[in-house]
């Protein structure tokens, strides 16, 4: 696409042109995260269409009661089947090292000490805590340590009884890992394989560390079960599809916010 092109898009969509819009995105940090769920979603899809998968939508404005196992972004198929299931798209939580105070010394030797208990980065808590004292930053944006970690946090419904989602809302969960990387890579679950929340054994606990990157010491993603590379992994062609007749696929593609006020 050429940026003559590109600049009429802009202009009919929003009547301005592209260095305004890169102006007001850079002044609206809610608006960047709205616009790079879009990417995450728009890259998930083009991703598994080019590995033999089929996606539509599913409509965000509901007709009547919301079905359960709809609360996904896509409906998804393999190409040379006919039985469809749901699709969650998710982002990392992006305050997670703030949350958990990585930014002082207590916070960043209490997290690192009981990760390191699986991770075995280091071989006893005295090196984790001489790597602490020799790399802490107090400021987040410095921190030697970035933390993948899941936010599954939903309201509360009729079908839900705690604020997260429960384990039978969709059949797989892809979560795009470019708040830590950088990169838009892709990462898949079966919810029914994630431990569940202690409060509710139908439901999802909000957060999930996938992987811990630290600087100099563990720079590259690494996945293990429950999570997986490829959602060929944890395909199954023999659990129960979703209804075509239930489905409700949004097949707008708005070529300006005037269309929505037709």
């Amino acid at each position: 696409m050429q940026l003559q092109e590109i600049n009429q898009i802009i202009e009919h969509i929003f009547n301005i042109d592209l260095s305004t819009l890169i102006e007001a995105l850079k002044r609206s940090p809610n608006a960047q995260g709205y616009l790079i769920g879009a990417i995450s979603e728009f890259l998930l899809m083009k991703n598994l269409e080019n590995k033999g998968y089929a996606l539509k939508r599913i409509t965000e404005k509901w007709h009547g009661p919301k079905l359960l196992r709809h609360h996904g972004d896509f409906y998804i198929r393999k190409k040379e089947s006919d039985r469809w299931y749901v699709l969650e798209s998710k982002g990392l939580k992006s305050n997670t090292e703030k949350w958990l105070k990585l930014n002082t010394q207590s916070g960043l030797k209490r997290f690192l000490q009981k990760w390191n208990k699986n991770a075995n980065l280091w071989n006893s808590d005295k090196e984790v805590d001489e790597w602490c004292e020799n790399n802490f930053e107090n400021e987040l944006e410095n921190l030697k340590v970035k933390i993948l970690m899941t936010h599954f946090v939903s309201g509360k419904s009729k079908q839900r009884k705690i604020n997260t989602s429960r384990n039978d809302e969709f059949d797989y969960v892809a979560v795009d890992v470019f708040l830590r990387t950088g990169k838009h890579e892709f990462i898949f679950a079966n919810p029914k394989d994630l431990p569940p929340s202690e409060s509710n054994s139908n439901h999802l606990q909000q957060n999930y560390v996938i992987d811990v990157l630290v600087h100099g010491k563990k720079e590259n993603v690494s996945i293990s079960s429950p999570w997986h590379r490829e959602l060929d992994e944890i395909w199954d062609e023999n659990k129960e599809p979703i209804k075509e007749k239930d489905m409700q696929v949004d097949e707008r593609e708005l070529r300006s916010w005037r269309e929505i006020l037709r």
